[in-house]
């Protein structure tokens, strides 16, 4: 594969209720279906169908599936998770609405990759 572009975005938060109300990054959407569309469209003005968008975590709080995955196909993008404590379920398992996505590679708690000649680690991590 040629040349990729890789993006980052972290904690999105897709239908948490919430999120709306929290006191330090207040929101002003009159629901979280309008939030989770301003986000969409604001990932989608820079990341293009054949780029990586790494996702760190938190990805959904929603507990539909089909909202999920909504939300998921409406992102461009080779998507890539790594997990955060919100995509798993009482038993540290990934939630199921995750898990049957098609990601460009099966959900991680933790991942190492280059951009720019730089190693990345994720959880982020200081890396030598």
């Amino acid at each position: 594969m040629g040349f990729v572009t890789k993006w980052y975005m972290a904690d999105p938060h897709f239908g948490h209720e919430a999120a709306l109300h929290w006191e330090t990054t207040a929101r002003h959407f009159g629901s979280t279906e309008e939030m989770d569309k301003a986000i969409v469209e604001r990932v989608n003005e820079r990341v293009g169908e054949k780029d990586l968008l790494f996702i760190l975590g938190d990805f959904a709080v929603s507990s539909d599936p089909e909202y999920v995955a909504h939300v998921f196909h409406a992102l461009r993008g080779r998507k890539v998770l790594i997990l955060g404590n919100h995509d798993l379920d009482k038993k540290g398992n990934v939630k199921p609405a995750l898990a049957g996505l098609p990601w460009d590679v099966p959900p991680v708690h933790a991942m190492e990759t280059k951009d720019g000649g730089k190693r990345l680690g994720a959880p982020w991590e200081s890396l030598q």
